[in-house]
């Protein structure tokens, strides 16, 4: 499997790729194979998320280049234990993002992103 992680960390606002990448680097250098798996969408792929529930809004911060997921290469996403995202999800938290982990609507662990701006 190829690693998709450059295309995708180069969409991402610059505040949204250094964190990706001290998260990535982090858990590469523990032997960890993580890879980024989707970043900035435009509004169809969103679209097509809502409409297959994989996702509850249209208000994404994949869409502003503020979010990405990550998945372990080589690993589908139902078989990574949970152990791991309950460790992962801190870390992304204790750079200042906002993990999916933590939704009750629809458990995203995978997911991190920049806390919404008011």
């Amino acid at each position: 499997m190829i690693d998709p992680s450059p295309g995708i960390l180069a969409e991402l606002t610059p505040p949204t790729r250094e964190r990706a990448l001290i998260m990535l680097n982090a858990y590469r250098r523990a032997g960890v194979p993580l890879m980024a798996t989707s970043g900035r969408r435009n509004i169809d792929e969103q679209r097509r998320l809502v409409a297959a529930g994989r996702s509850r809004t249209l208000d994404s911060a994949h869409l502003r280049g503020e979010a990405f997921d990550v998945d372990i290469r080589g690993w589908k996403r139902d078989q990574i234990p949970r152990w791991f995202w309950d460790h992962i999800g801190p870390f992304g938290e204790a750079l200042g993002l906002v993990w999916g982990g933590r939704w009750r609507s629809l458990w995203d662990p995978g997911h991190f992103e920049l806390p919404r701006r008011t």
